[in-house]
């Protein structure tokens, strides 16, 4: 499992290995008190599940990070051999995923998903300093692999040749 405040310290996410799982909280940012949001806001799910919304190749979050521009959350899902990236709403923190095939990179084909390399085992996820890059390492494929971050919509795309992973 893994946890992350946003930028603006509005909100706080919370990854689920073994749920498969996302969950989406509002911070007080007097007391530090969490609500999660209502509905299908509150959380983000693999599999269709009551009140929560769905996502492609969610299967164990093991890393999370948030854009320091506060625009983009990102996911390493170790079970899915993905890295994800999401749109968060500035007003209320709620996450949706980037479409086009660049709201998640998978090692195997998935259909909505671009394909990359060196994913096996996404366990960790970081922003480069001027959020243009994502960085992924990956346990079975003992890689750290290097996404090009778009600046209007968030999603993602694996650099070309040695550039995209190491």
């Amino acid at each position: 499992d893994v946890i992350v405040t946003s930028s603006d310290g509005q909100n706080v996410y919370v990854g689920s290995f073994p749920g498969s799982a996302l969950a989406v909280f509002q911070r007080n940012r007097q007391g530090g008190q969490l609500a999660q949001l209502a509905g299908e806001a509150g959380c983000i799910t693999a599999a269709a599940t009551s009140g929560c919304d769905t996502a492609l190749a969610m299967t164990a979050i093991e890393g999370l990070a948030v854009s320091g521009d506060g625009a983009s959350v990102f996911a390493a899902a170790a079970g899915s051999n993905a890295v994800l990236a999401f749109a968060r709403d500035p007003v209320d923190g709620s996450l949706a995923q980037v479409g086009d095939g660049s709201g998640c990179v998978t090692q195997a084909p998935i259909e909505g998903c671009s394909t990359g390399r060196q994913l096996s085992g996404s366990n960790a996820i970081a922003l480069s300093p001027d959020d243009s890059n994502v960085y992924s390492t990956s346990l079975i494929s003992e890689a750290t692999t290097s996404f090009l971050r778009s600046p209007t919509t968030g999603g993602i795309e694996q650099l070309g040749g040695a550039l995209g992973c190491v």
